[in-house]
């Protein structure tokens, strides 16, 4: 069948992928020790203000006249999807890949010129086809999902004591006529619940139902639910804890390289045509239940309706060398702690590059930005630490407001306990008001939508960023107060931002982010790519990505850290 010959091409395929970038990356170095070799400078050559900054960053930073590439890009801050493939991902893939010896380059610096952001492409009329068919099997599968929960509901329960009304309590199928309507997450959720309940009161009541016909159903129903693949257990459970719509049906990248045996999950990444599509799901369903495949068919349709495929030029540049992906959505960051135990976590970082931007309103600001960091490098970083949470009750909630503000109020704690930088942390609803914040060296805090507060008085060198939901939509706009280009205009070194809405889970932790940084082990891209949560998505690094405030003045010892949050020795290969 096609299928199974598309399987073992794309099962060969990824095996040399994975041992390609072994052989292509034997140039990394240790963490820490990013170096001005190991950095490619890519500017706008349509566009002299960007060579300028370039050649002025690579002559200030030393970098090799090599390093730098020019590529014809649009002036505007938007680019459609294909040109970004046709002109940057295909122009610096080939020339990152032609990069031989020692020192190849594990980061690239995206300069003033180079777009934001990688605008969503236009579904042809096949995909919406394509899309719709995808639809109707996967409110099928929901159907099937529906109907076996239903009839958990009824295992280990006296036929005496079973409501016929529980039925009636949840959504006839028939109902569900578009994924508008329908909450798959949330049907996903009852079904594991309904499971573990079933398991219970199986467990509780008499012995003969333990090995009885209700044994034999709820044993049934969870195969059918989650096939024979264990693995589908996490997967559910990703799901489950996801605080976002958009976190449906997503892929754990990290999960499909480690479980090489998922065949068909390579498949999604590479694309597979109509025919193919039904035998797969098929497949799929017998390895993992019908929530594998409405899995599947959920990320198909999202696939073809081009959904969610908005991102930021640099988060998406970050997988330049993975030539099969989906661009719907984001994909987890492999540089993550959470990673490190993963067997191959090695290999797939080893094909991922860092990415930051040296950019702002205007030339002159970029190229501020590199004078300021080496003049505070020279001395140290210093200052007052400014924290602006919001007062609201803790939650341990992925993703929530009181999960986030919780992360603040900690930072808070722990700064206080274990360094003697000074901090200040505003816990009520306001913001800090003008003129409340000098001596500002460092900064988090939220929410003022794309409406800056002029509260600090930003010392040379200072690092910071607002959470929220749009303040890097634009460094150019002369009206726009959003707080990556008012904070820019007003001195500070480096920040970070969204492109356009993020959720509130991409942005990088606080409680990691800025102790990392305070240790003066790491350099500012090596912190940010080891404290954002995900790729392929929304945000941006602005600053030199060289730049390390407290090399010289460590604000917090390395011992002082949470546990795992340092970066291993191997964290990147050492060089050869």
């Amino acid at each position: 069948m096609e299928i199974l010959k598309n399987m073992d091409r794309v099962v060969i395929y990824s095996f040399l992928t994975i041992l390609s970038w072994g052989l292509f990356f034997t140039g990394f170095s240790p963490a820490g020790t990013l170096k001005p070799e190991d950095i490619v400078i890519v500017y706008n050559s349509d566009f002299p203000e960007s060579r300028e900054v370039a050649e002025y960053y690579a002559l200030r930073r030393q970098v090799p006249a090599k390093n730098l590439m020019g590529i014809s890009l649009p002036q505007g801050e938007d680019m459609s999807r294909s040109t970004y493939e046709k002109k940057l991902v295909s122009s610096l893939r080939r020339f990152l890949r032609n990069m031989e010896g020692d020192n190849f380059p594990r980061c690239v610096l995206l300069i003033y010129g180079v777009p934001l952001r990688v605008l969503n492409p236009t579904p042809t009329k096949e995909d919406l086809m394509d899309a719709q068919v995808a639809s109707k099997r996967k409110i099928y599968c929901l159907d099937t999902v529906i109907s076996l929960t239903r009839a958990l509901k009824k295992i280990g329960l006296p036929v005496d004591k079973i409501d016929q009304g529980e039925e009636d309590q949840l959504e006839s199928s028939k109902k569900l006529s578009s994924m508008e309507k329908t909450d798959n997450k949330e049907w996903i959720k009852r079904a594991m619940e309904e499971l573990r309940n079933a398991e219970k009161r199986l467990s509780a009541g008499p012995a003969e139902n333990k090995r009885g016909k209700d044994r034999i159903a709820l044993n049934s129903i969870r195969i059918a639910l989650l096939g024979f693949n264990p693995i589908t257990l996490k997967v559910i459970s990703e799901i489950h804890r996801e605080p976002t719509p958009r976190q449906q049906g997503r892929i754990d990248v990290l999960q499909l390289l480690t479980n090489l045996k998922l065949r068909e999950l390579f498949l999604l990444k590479s694309g597979v045509s109509s025919q193919s599509a039904l035998e797969l799901a098929a497949y799929i369903r017998v390895r993992n239940g019908v929530i594998g495949e409405l899995e599947f068919w959920l990320r198909r349709e999202r696939n073809f309706l081009k959904k969610e495929t908005l991102a930021s030029v640099d988060s998406e540049l970050a997988l330049v060398l993975q030539e099969h992906y989906s661009i719907a959505d984001s994909i987890p960051n492999p540089f993550r702690r959470e990673n490190d135990k993963n067997p191959l976590s090695g290999k797939i970082r080893e094909g991922i590059v860092m990415v930051s931007r040296l950019d702002g309103p205007d030339s002159k600001v970029a190229m501020r930005l590199v004078d300021d960091a080496i003049k505070t490098e020279a001395k140290g970083l210093q200052g007052v630490f400014y924290i602006d949470a919001r007062g609201l009750k803790s939650s341990d909630e992925k993703g929530t407001y009181g999960w986030y503000d919780e992360k603040l109020r900690s930072l808070y704690r722990f700064l206080k306990k274990s360094s003697s930088f000074p901090v200040e942390l505003d816990n009520q609803k306001s913001l800090f008001q003008p003129g409340k914040a000098p001596e500002s060296a460092l900064y988090c805090g939220w929410y003022s939508l794309k409406n800056y507060v002029d509260a600090f008085k930003w010392v040379q060198g200072s690092v910071g960023f607002h959470v929220a939901s749009g303040e890097a939509v634009t460094l150019k706009k002369k009206n726009s107060k959003a707080w990556c280009k008012s904070m820019l205009e007003r001195g500070i070194c480096a920040t970070l931002g969204p492109v356009a809405e993020p959720y509130l889970h991409t942005f990088p932790a606080p409680d990691q982010f800025f102790p990392l940084l305070m240790t003066g082990h790491y350099n500012l891209v090596e912190v940010y790519f080891r404290t954002t949560p995900v790729l392929s998505w929304r945000q941006i690094l602005i600053g030199d990505p060289l730049y390390n405030p407290f090399k010289k003045r460590p604000a917090l010892k390395m011992e002082a850290l949470p546990a795992g949050l340092a970066i291993p020795d191997q964290w990147i290969k050492e060089k050869k």
